[in-house]
């Protein structure tokens, strides 16, 4: 199993799910390209490396990492003697694809590839060029979702034949463990006092969080007992501390804890947190309003905490979690038992930020603690060995 990093990602712990969860019937060899970013999940056995010098590689330009990459993945499939490849995430699929020696190359896919901003310019249209010759000729492909099973058909070309739809897969167990965790100490003010919404992932441009905050600024006008929650870090932390700001609510963050008294903050930013869900267990409301996404860990595991949901319908993953038709060609708005499916919001759009505004309000008037068992109840659906079966059908024992 091949991946560029050992990172925090949903990406990553699904990496470390499947790793694990294989190993029990196979050997498994878990790949990486370099030490670079700290390791966030557990892995099975021995973890080999591409780079074994990072420090040094940086020296190399990007085809000499790329070539060097190329022939330690060969030598390992030789000497392992390895059956199949399977990677994650678009730079591992490259190495998986290129790379010589034995054994099936397996990719997959847990992200958009037609709807991913960073992914434009005559770059994109390269990687796209590129995206579209080597995926077709996978041994197969497997797609996070129904809709990216649809993307890839559609845009990139992948043969129905070649692709598995491999929803993530969560441990019921393992989530109410999270959940009971005790809080840290100085994050227990966070719930007292206020009624708080909740937002987790990275702070980037994907999220959306831009709107998000514009729209809780028309929250607070109303409801003054609300508290926004941001779990995550990223690129656009300090643009997202500063916008707060401009809008008039009271910021209190990890980096700076003087910036305001705990009792005036209207929304708090709480950096990467490797455990998200004690925190957001706490909440009401989880805000989903990305731009784009595969299929989001975050939203499956709100609702296993028992969150009423307002997400947006994007692509890809919230409609199939949500429970909502796939073939319908657009949702302006979809009413749940346990939230609100909407169109995909535009930051600056009056009428975008009104219908999000109106939305939380009306939740807020409602049995939330109801809602939020029937969230639990509808995401039940992602848990248990069911979740498992797609793979063996790749790797059976």
């Amino acid at each position: 199993m091949l991946i560029p990093d050992l990172g925090y990602g949903g990406a990553h712990l699904s990496f470390a799910k499947i790793a694990t969860y294989l190993s029990k019937m196979h050997e498994v060899h878990c790949v990486v390209f370099n030490l670079d970013r700290k390791q966030s999940y557990l892995h099975p056995g021995k973890v080999h490396f591409l780079d074994p010098d990072s420090l040094a590689n940086r020296s190399t330009t990007a085809i000499g990492r790329f070539e060097g990459r190329l022939r330690k993945l060969k030598l390992l499939r030789e000497t392992l003697k390895i059956e199949a490849t399977l990677s994650f995430l678009e730079g591992a699929d490259y190495v998986n694809y290129f790379a010589g020696g034995p054994g099936k190359r397996y990719a997959a896919i847990r992200g958009s590839k037609q709807f991913d901003l960073e992914i434009n310019g005559v770059r994109g249209m390269f990687r796209h060029w590129i995206m579209r010759r080597i995926y077709p000729r996978f041994d197969a492909v497997l797609a996070v979702s129904q809709g990216l099973a649809k993307e890839l058909r559609q845009f990139i070309g992948v043969p129905n034949s070649k692709i598995i739809v491999t929803p993530n897969f969560y441990d019921i167990s393992v989530i109410k463990e999270q959940i009971r965790e005790p809080l840290a100490v100085n994050f227990r003010w966070i719930f007292e006092g206020r009624r708080c919404l909740v937002a987790i992932g990275r702070l980037h441009i994907q999220k959306n969080f831009r709107f998000l905050i514009r729209t809780f600024a028309r929250v607070k006008q109303v409801r003054e007992d609300v508290r926004l929650v941001l779990i995550g870090d990223g690129p656009e932390e300090n643009d997202l501390v500063e916008l707060s700001k401009i809008l008039g609510l009271n910021v209190w963050t990890h980096k700076n804890t003087a910036s305001t008294t705990n009792d005036e903050a209207d929304i708090c930013f709480l950096g990467y947190q490797e455990n998200p869900l004690s925190l957001a267990s706490r909440c009401e409301i989880l805000l989903f309003p990305s731009l784009y996404e595969g299929f989001p860990n975050a939203l499956v595991e709100a609702m296993l905490c028992g969150l009423v949901i307002i997400a947006a319908d994007c692509p890809h993953g919230p409609r199939e979690i949500l429970g909502v038709d796939l073939n319908r060609t657009d949702v302006s708005q979809e009413n749940l038992p346990f939230g609100v499916l909407l169109a995909i919001p535009n930051e600056c759009s009056e009428k975008d930020q009104l219908a999000w505004c109106t939305s939380v309000i009306h939740l807020l008037n409602r049995n939330t603690r109801l809602m939020g068992e029937m969230a639990r109840e509808r995401a039940l659906v992602f848990t248990g060995i069911d979740g498992y079966l797609p793979w063996l059908k790749l790797f059976p024992n």
